[in-house]
Formats: structure tokens, C-alpha cells, sequence
């Protein structure tokens, strides 16, 4: 062996002296993925509605799942199966609302009667489910030119500040003025 492999024989490689640590860092804190970063963002979007609408946040309602419609249907089970009341489900995506708005009607559940249930990204599909999907619509031809603008600018040297561009309420056949009576775990209402 020669030069710097032969100076390394017998002892440990610098990389592998840092490697609990780096460890230790990863395990304590990871990069999120973007789907965390969405799942973040839109939660805190359904505190700040809650808090202007004066509705008391209850984290027994907030059910982390899969983005998709499995993810849906499994976060209804949750909240049928847990101890709050509710008469509307929020989704982060569209995929999630039809999964959840599936698998109530497969319970006998009313959507909107009794559950109103709203989506967000406002996809093709969304309009035509049974019946069709609340959903927030998002700018997304602003989005792409805003993006293309900032990344322009990035490149250029320039720091970001963030923007807020409006959406748009879809409101469809999947929801409803709240129901009077509220559904419990067991799918029912509160009886009296």
C-alpha cells in the first residue's frame, strides 16, 4: 500500500469515527420528504380556519395516515373507532376524501347528511365521484409560472420570500350544513 491508503492502516477512517453521530443526527433529525412538508403545511392551514372559524383544535381528530385512498378509508375507521364527535372530515388531498367518502358510504353513513367530507387540489375526478367532491382549487398555472419566476431568481442569486396566492372553494354535493346530532365511535348519533 502506498500514500494515504498506508497511512490509514490500523486505524479508523474519519468518516467512521463520525458515523454514531451522524446516525444519532439522522434518526433524530431527517430531511422531511415533501409529502411531510405538504402534510405540515396543510395541517397547520386547518389549525389557523379552526382558530379564525373560533372552533377548538382536538388532536383526537386529527388522524395521520398514507396520502392516498386507502389512507381515506383507514382514517374513518380511526375516527369511528376513537372517542370524538364529528360531523365533517377536512382531507389534506383529494384521494383521501374519496377514500374517506367511500368507505362512510359503505358504512350506511349519509354523506352529507350526516358527514360532509372535502377534499383539497381539486383533481379531475373530483367532480365526478358519487357524490362529487368539496375540494380547494388550487392556482396551479400561477403556481408553475411562480415557480419557474423563483427559480430564475435563485439561480440569480436572489432570496425567495414566501407568497400566498388564493384558492378557490369547490363546494359540491359532498357537503352539507353540520348535522344535529353528531356521529360517536359506533357510527351512530348521540342518543338522548
Amino acid at each position: 500500500m502506498e500514500g494515504s491508503e498506508a497511512h490509514n492502516v490500523g486505524r479508523p477512517s474519519r468518516l467512521a469515527q463520525y458515523a454514531p453521530q451522524i446516525a444519532q443526527w439522522l434518526r433524530e433529525d431527517p430531511a422531511p420528504s415533501a409529502v411531510e412538508i405538504l402534510r405540515r403545511a396543510r395541517l397547520a392551514g386547518y389549525r389557523r380556519g379552526l382558530e379564525a372559524a373560533g372552533i377548538p383544535f382536538d388532536e383526537r381528530l386529527v388522524i395521520h395516515t398514507s396520502f392516498d385512498k386507502d389512507g381515506g378509508a383507514l382514517g374513518i375507521d380511526s375516527l369511528l373507532g376513537g372517542p370524538g364527535r364529528f360531523t365533517a372530515v377536512a382531507c389534506a388531498n383529494d384521494p383521501l376524501a374519496m377514500g374517506a367518502l367511500a368507505r362512510l358510504i359503505e358504512l350506511g353513513i349519509d354523506v352529507p347528511r350526516q358527514v360532509s367530507v372535502a377534499g383539497f387540489d381539486d383533481i379531475p375526478v373530483a367532480a365526478i365521484t358519487t357524490p362529487s367532491l368539496s375540494t380547494v382549487r388550487l392556482p396551479l398555472r400561477e403556481m408553475g409560472r411562480r415557480g419557474f419566476a423563483e427559480a430564475a431568481r435563485v439561480l440569480g442569486g436572489e432570496e425567495l420570500t414566501p407568497t400566498v396566492l388564493p384558492t378557490v372553494l369547490a363546494m359540491r354535493g359532498s357537503t352539507a350544513a353540520p348535522a344535529a346530532v353528531p356521529l360517536l365511535a359506533d357510527g351512530q348519533g348521540v342518543h338522548a
